[in-house]
């Protein structure tokens, strides 16, 4: 498999031709991995077809505010330690990790088709280092966050390359006012922990891999804005799951969205089949996102339910043989909070009750009235970080039982070389 894209004088003649042509979309990070199991080779000239120059390889600088030990090599990427001595402090990021990956994708030609169809397949909303850093969040259970370039080469006579900062920005992570909202977010982790679960993104389809990506980010989002807003990092894990959930739905039909609809929403489908198939067809494209959305959710989680806490208390506790009422109560949450403007419950969005054995997973009370709100137990069904350790689990059980899609030399298809957002 070349993962490069066609010149326009060299376009396809036939439709065998046209076929093999037809383009992979999928994360930068992983389209870039591809080539290189492909055996493309790292690109050796920082000029292609075009006026633009391409660095033969890029370092991104990766923030956390938990020390990530040890170093590791993943296909064309290095993630080499820095060796702060400032990390394990909650809330105080330093610069932990230097990701160093060769390119191993051709230039592309742009491509516009039709002017009216959305193109999103590959898209995840950030630059090859953001991906790396969301995918690390996920598997390790910290935060990462990327700042940026900070250095480039373009010569292959120099090894050094360049610094190269105009593009960085040093992230900003809220310090906690009182106590934590994630206790433990901050404690050492090695990187070989999550080696094995980390080399499986190469072996995911590019479908797979751009919504695992996609759903890390939000879970990635979540722990970083955990203490500056509780808030958002309560609709942001809810919508990990959605994201994964929607995905693993499909994959039920194989993808066919009018399977999809019939499966959900029988009645409906046919009655559009009776008035025109291809009408059928065109609302099960648009509404496959959209089809049983909680209950998709609850399903999937359930199906990836992680194990409890190694630690617990013995009071406060979350019944995790019996996650469904509280599943549902915090979807009941997020919903009303995007849709009616009504906010999470104030007692969700502090941090978790301590007590002499430890840290509460749920609110210990039977009710509370604070700011012009009255919220019985069942209304808070979880602490943030409890919630927090469900999302990262399920996302990695899940993650971990991808099916594996092999590149083959048959596979002529043709990738476009990701630009920055």
């Amino acid at each position: 498999m070349k993962l490069m894209d066609t010149p326009p004088e060299e376009a396809p003649t036939d439709a065998s031709e046209a076929e093999s042509a037809e383009q992979v979309r999928g994360p930068h990070l992983w389209l870039n991995w591809q080539g290189m199991r492909a055996g493309q080779p790292a690109r050796s000239s920082s000029y292609g077809e075009s006026s633009l120059v391409h660095p033969l390889w890029e370092e991104y600088a990766l923030y956390s505010d938990a020390p990530l030990g040890g170093e590791l090599e993943l296909g064309p990427y290095q993630l080499l330690t820095t060796y702060a001595d400032d990390g394990g402090r909650i809330g105080r990021v330093s610069h932990q990790l230097v990701l160093r990956y060769s390119d191993h994708l051709e230039e592309a030609r742009a491509e516009f088709g039709d002017a009216d169809v959305v193109e999103e397949s590959g898209w995840t909303g950030g630059s090859l280092g953001d991906q790396m850093a969301a995918v690390l969040a996920l598997a390790l259970a910290r935060r990462v966050r990327a700042g940026g370039v900070v250095r480039q080469g373009f010569d292959p006579g120099d090894p050094r390359g360049r610094p190269m900062t105009m593009g960085h920005r040093l992230p900003v992570l809220g310090e906690p006012g009182r106590r934590p909202m994630l206790p433990g977010v901050a404690e050492t982790v090695e990187l070989g922990d999550a080696s094995d679960l980390l080399r499986t993104y190469a072996t995911l389809s590019a479908a797979d891999a751009a919504v695992l990506t996609r759903a890390a980010g939000q879970y990635a989002d979540a722990l970083w804005w955990a203490d500056a807003d509780p808030r958002v990092a309560w609709i942001k894990l809810v919508g990990a799951l959605e994201t994964a959930a929607n995905q693993a739905d499909k994959a039920r039909d194989d993808g066919d969205a009018v399977a999809l609809l019939k499966r959900h929403r029988g009645a409906l489908y046919g009655r559009l089949r009776r008035i025109d198939p291809e009408a059928a067809r065109v609302a099960a494209e648009a509404l496959a996102g959209t089809l049983r959305v909680e209950a998709k959710l609850i399903a999937f989680t359930l199906d990836h339910a992680p194990a409890p806490p190694a630690v617990r208390p013995q009071r406060g506790r979350v019944d995790f043989d019996d996650l469904e009422p509280a599943l549902r109560t915090v979807y009941d949450l997020r919903s009303r909070d995007l849709h009616d403007g009504i906010p999470f419950p104030w007692p969700l969005c502090e941090p978790p009750t301590t007590g002499t054995d430890g840290v509460y997973e749920c609110f210990p009370g039977i009710a509370i009235q604070a700011s012009g709100g009255t919220w019985p137990a069942e209304r808070l069904p979880m602490y943030l970080h409890v919630f927090a350790h469900i999302v990262g689990g399920v996302l990695r059980n899940w993650w971990s039982g991808l099916p594996y899609e092999a590149p083959t030399t048959e596979d002529a298809a043709t990738s476009s070389r990701a630009s920055p957002p």
